[in-house]
């Protein structure tokens, strides 16, 4: 691939700086799959120009927005069956110096630039973008940005930088999840004020944020931090009647305590799953879809608090899995979810108390598991991980460890008066029918998930 900087400012004038977020992956060595270009253009049509760059770079480019003048380029290079993009986004300078133009930016972290001249090279070496020849020194950072890249800190620009956009409150969040990096508290104070105006942001947008919140491995600790500043609520308001809510059953913090650690136990699971599931190289792929996983387990108990009721002297949910499906149908439909993930979510939530149920049986018959199985069809897997976190939720980190070799054992014919209380035997009991389940699924599940050619009605 050529040396692309040469052919930028062959096209653009030599008045030419990467920003943004490539210059943090230089610094943490991280790979760079996209790139700022912030440009001081002046004569001739830009758009133009552009297209006679992405011509010699085998790059595609479009508008992200006209009025700003802010196009990317994409390049897609094809990994099997499965594609892997890198862009290069380009915007104009429109303040009188690149300066005053970065401190505008939303953290500092993402406030600094850096001149291209043709001695720095930038090239294309399998999916990502290689930066050579790149003198830290040569930064311009008006906002001590490389200070808080060291401190592992995330500092906003300005107050204005939220009110402006205030989905940049959401991308703190994003940021941290994915850098590991904590928000300066100066920032999350400021923050606070601005928490009701994420709703005034496209739902597009916001769901793009906790989309790469929720790829993180512990996503739990971020949401449990939005929560602490209501970001959380008025991203999700029907969460916040769980705080209040079986605080007798649950603890402190009721039902939305037992939220979070789902949420942990899906974050755990996520990363570990190949050392608990069984059949697990047969069914990784759902294991990906990580954020959709943990949105399930963020929603499963979303209707308890509206169908919690004192039945014969105790608490009780009645009816929660069903009208709680409905409401994440709804809550996701807002955010844009996909149809089909909607769909899925919807599944799993409306029948997470079935293995469970099942569970409570002395004995478990195939015609029980073949009906949970024809019931669901794919979707059986996306249920049985919901149940494998909400279960195992119930006990400690160290008691699952401990518990871990027993989990492989077929489920034995189990004595009622371990599903009177909870505890570490009514766990092992349910998460070892679970494993049986997910066993099930690795030797039989094509066979089972074909439909009948013909049905009794027929």
């Amino acid at each position: 691939m050529k040396n692309i900087t040469k052919i930028l400012i062959e096209e653009l004038g030599k008045e030419i700086y990467m920003v943004g977020g490539a210059l943090r992956d230089i610094f943490m060595s991280r790979c760079i799959k996209d790139i700022d270009i912030a440009v001081r253009h002046s004569k001739g049509n830009f758009e133009k120009k552009l297209n006679n760059i992405a011509k010699k770079i085998h790059f595609n480019v479009f508008p992200l927005n006209l009025s700003e003048k802010i196009y990317r380029m994409v390049f897609r290079r094809r990994k099997g069956k499965s594609s892997e993009d890198i862009f290069l986004d380009f915007s104009v300078i429109k303040e009188k110096d690149i300066r005053e133009n970065l401190k505008k930016r939303d953290f500092t972290i993402n406030a600094m630039a850096y001149p291209l001249t043709p001695k720095t090279t930038i090239e294309i070496t399998k999916n990502f973008f290689r930066v050579d020849n790149f003198r830290k020194e040569d930064i311009i950072d008006p906002l001590f940005g490389v200070k808080d890249l060291e401190k592992n800190l995330i500092r906003i620009t300005d107050e204005l930088a939220i009110k402006k956009d205030p989905l940049r409150m959401l991308r703190a969040f994003r940021l941290s999840a994915q850098l590991g990096f904590r928000i300066e508290k100066k920032s999350v104070k400021a923050m606070q004020q601005f928490v009701p105006k994420i709703k005034t942001v496209a739902a597009e947008r916001v769901l793009g944020e906790l989309t790469l919140i929720f790829q993180s491995p512990n996503s739990v600790q971020y949401i449990r931090e939005m929560a602490k500043i209501g970001l959380l609520f008025e991203i999700f308001p029907e969460l916040k009647p769980q705080e209040k809510c079986a605080e007798v059953y649950y603890g402190k913090g009721g039902v939305l305590t037992h939220t979070y650690k789902v949420i942990e136990r899906m974050d755990f699971l996520c990363e570990n799953g190949n050392k608990f599931i069984p059949g697990f190289s047969r069914i990784s792929s759902f294991f990906a879809r990580k954020s959709l996983l943990k949105t399930i387990a963020l929603l499963h108990d979303i209707a308890k608090p509206e169908k919690a009721g004192i039945i014969n002297g105790r608490l009780r949910f009645f009816g929660h899995e069903q009208f709680g499906a409905l409401m994440a149908e709804a809550i996701m439909k807002r955010l844009r979810f996909s149809n089909e993930e909607i769909k899925i979510a919807k599944a799993a939530i409306f029948h997470h108390l079935r293995p469970g149920n099942l569970a409570s049986n002395n004995y478990i018959s195939d015609k029980a598991v073949f009906r949970l199985f024809r019931d669901l069809g794919e979707n059986i897997i996306y249920l049985l991980i919901l149940c494998w976190a909400d279960h195992s939720s119930y006990i400690s980190a160290k008691q699952l460890k401990k518990i871990l070799p027993k989990l492989s054992l077929p489920p034995s014919p189990a004595p009622s008066k371990i599903f009177r209380k909870t505890g570490i035997a009514k766990t092992l009991r349910f998460l070892q029918v679970l494993n049986y389940l997910f066993k099930f699924y690795a030797e039989k599940g094509e066979r089972i998930s074909r439909k009948n050619i013909v049905n009794g009605k027929e």
